[in-house]
């Protein structure tokens, strides 16, 4: 059985080009996307529209941010999730791993891998907690090369997305 992901701390400053790996590399990205910033909204690019969409992770009421955005706490917020890249390993079998930044705060913030079945699985439990929840991943097949780049990073954004509505998302951030 394999073992569990666990968080690994890690220091912010160059964490996309400093990941390093033993295993096969076939295809990576993690040295191709920057992190996130410290604001409290993210934004991410819609691969069809083409045009920036910004998304509010703050779970409190927009106007009181508005008037006085010094006296929002990071300990308000829910953690923010960026997508740092992916890397297509070569193990037994061929699959992606996906590196995930996890910000709580400004000093606290944490690594952790995932593959795809991991979102479809957390997608499936949020379901059976919270059966009014309908948040879309991206598709798992593609017709062609399912470790295309375009594909994975079609994939990136629509995980990044699913990740930023899951944390806006008041019911389960809570």
């Amino acid at each position: 059985m394999a073992t569990p992901y666990v968080p690994v701390p890690m220091p912010i400053g160059n964490s996309a080009s400093s990941f390093t790996t033993n295993r096969n590399q076939r295809s990576s990205s993690f040295g191709s996307v920057s992190t996130s910033s410290n604001s409290s909204k993210g934004q991410l690019e819609d691969s069809n529209m083409g045009a920036a969409s910004s998304i509010e992770y703050s779970t409190r009421p927009r106007d009181t941010e508005e008037q006085n955005p010094e006296t929002v706490n990071w300990e308000d917020r829910p953690s923010t999730p960026t997508i740092l890249g992916y890397e297509v390993m070569e193990e037994r079998a061929k699959f992606t791993v996906y590196k995930i930044l996890v910000k709580k705060t400004p000093e606290e913030s944490w690594v952790v891998f995932r593959r795809y079945t991991d979102f479809s699985r957390l997608n499936d439990k949020l379901k059976e907690m919270f059966p009014g929840f309908r948040l879309a991943l991206p598709p798992k097949r593609w017709f062609k090369d399912n470790y295309n780049a375009d594909f994975l990073e079609d994939r990136q954004l629509g995980l990044q997305a699913f990740l930023q509505n899951l944390v806006a998302h008041k019911d389960i951030a809570n």
